[in-house]
């Protein structure tokens, strides 16, 4: 049971629904797509910050960016848009194509601009803590994996949980195996105790049903071949998304390429990869990206802070803007080295707008009323909450303090600066609290039976 505001919201349901509206290109970008084979490490002795060195470097994942087009708004709806893939070995004897599609879930209804998606095929994947350094560290390099403090070339895969909810591999050992976990998590808040969270992970096969290879994220097509001839001829076909020997979708190292596509069909990017022509190419001269290595990763490399970005370059980044590289960022800024000095990704031209907006502007529209009370509301109490949730002090939690932010700032506009304007009238703000409070009430009833 919940309270409710009829009057209110019999006004908002005679409001006239948008139409479906083409994005503008740039809308969305890869920023990072995991090209490591699986039985191999990122060369030269690399780990990635986040997961560690890892045999595979964690599995098939790929990672996007919600670059943003449209001035009057901060979020973008992804619902529709798909992604298109496809590879090819150089001696045609395993290829294949497909489409990793969003659904209709509210996750992307709303993406703030500036987030990062990372999406896993893998739930979960286990490794030998005490890897050998031979033959599993191919590069022979000392190397100490910083979460467990032991030695080794890196951590050789033991088992998983797969895009269709299968255990691969050995059963996890934890006296031998360590795990990374890459349960779906949409948690966002760049207000967020202990640091700004611009991230969501989302496994892809959550919810998957193999008849029809749709999920409650995405839903996924297309044909994998494996073990054919020269000639591409007598191999093996799989239907992607409903077959696990296909998965749900690839990113690999052989010619692989992508293009991102709107709800409408419209390219927002692409196609970009090694096998298309401008590959390895910055204003029509070569950058030192040339085929994409077995430990290697693709990834946008654009742009340093000294580059001074804004969000019109991100953009407008094209196939020039990327290249393979031997660092990997999973989650994180990319990194690449220029002139043998460190460079990182600068985000903040994509993320700059949140400054202006006020606590309590769950939607992120600029103004506080109606609407973002709802989201509080519907999730007052819980606790594992984002930002659009309604948790607008970081703690995780909807509670009083947050319902005190919204409170403070109901009816106002947040611009450039924090200028606020139409300060509401008290009975409204009144109304507001006697809402909550009989809310709060109903739910107690509810906990004491």
């Amino acid at each position: 049971m919940k309270f409710r505001l009829p009057i209110a919201w019999a006004l908002f349901a005679l409001l006239p629904s948008a139409a479906a509206q083409a994005a503008a290109p740039g809308t969305l970008l890869l920023n990072e797509a995991n090209t490591v084979s699986g039985s191999v490490y990122l060369e030269k002795g690399k780990s990635d910050p986040a997961l560690g060195r890892l045999q595979g470097n964690g599995q098939n994942w790929i990672n996007f960016i919600v670059a943003g087009n449209d001035p009057s708004k901060h979020t973008v709806d992804l619902r529709g848009w798909e992604m298109e893939w496809s590879y090819h070995k150089s001696d045609n004897t395993s290829f294949g194509s497909g489409v990793m599609k969003f659904s209709q879930d509210a996750t992307w209804s709303a993406v703030p601009q500036g987030t990062m998606i990372t999406v896993n095929e893998f739930q979960k994947a286990w490794y030998l803590i005490n890897t050998p350094p031979a033959p599993g560290n191919p590069d022979g390099d000392p190397y100490t994996d910083p979460g467990t403090g032991l030695p080794g070339g890196g951590m050789q895969r033991d088992g998983g949980i797969n895009g269709f909810n299968q255990q691969t591999g050995s059963a996890f050992n934890p006296a031998i195996d360590t795990m990374r976990d890459w349960s779906t998590n949409t948690i966002w808040n760049p207000a967020a105790t202990g640091g700004p969270d611009w991230n969501i992970n989302v496994w892809a096969g959550q919810g998957l049903n193999s008849n029809t290879g749709a999920g409650q994220l995405f839903s996924f097509s297309g044909t994998v071949t494996k073990n054919a001839d020269n000639n591409g001829e007598g191999g093996v076909t799989s239907q992607v998304g409903h077959d696990p020997a296909a998965g749900l979708f690839v990113a690999n190292n052989d010619n692989w390429q992508f293009t991102l596509k709107d709800n409408l069909g419209n390219v927002i990017q692409g196609p970009i990869g090694e096998a298309v022509s401008g590959w390895g190419l910055t204003n029509g001269q070569p950058n030192g990206a040339g085929g994409v290595g077995s430990g290697e990763i693709l990834k946008l490399q654009s742009f340093a802070p000294s580059d001074h970005a804004t969000a019109a370059n991100y953009q407008g980044v094209t196939i020039s803007n990327y290249a393979d590289g031997s660092t990997s960022s999973y989650g994180a800024p990319n990194q690449w080295t220029v002139n043998n000095v460190l460079v990182t990704q600068d985000l903040s031209p994509l993320r700059n707008w949140f400054s202006s907006i006020l606590p309590g502007d769950s939607d992120l529209n600029g103004t506080v009323n109606f609407a973002d009370f709802q989201s509080l509301q519907n999730n007052f109490g819980q606790t594992g909450k984002g930002w659009q949730q309604g948790d607008f002090n970081g703690d995780t939690t909807v509670n009083f303090a947050d319902f005190q932010m919204l409170q403070n700032n109901f009816g106002q506009s947040g611009g450039g600066g924090g200028s606020l304007t139409a300060v509401p009238e008290p009975s409204t703000v009144a109304l507001l609290s006697v809402g909550l409070l009989a809310l709060v009430g109903v739910r107690r009833r509810l906990a004491h039976r």
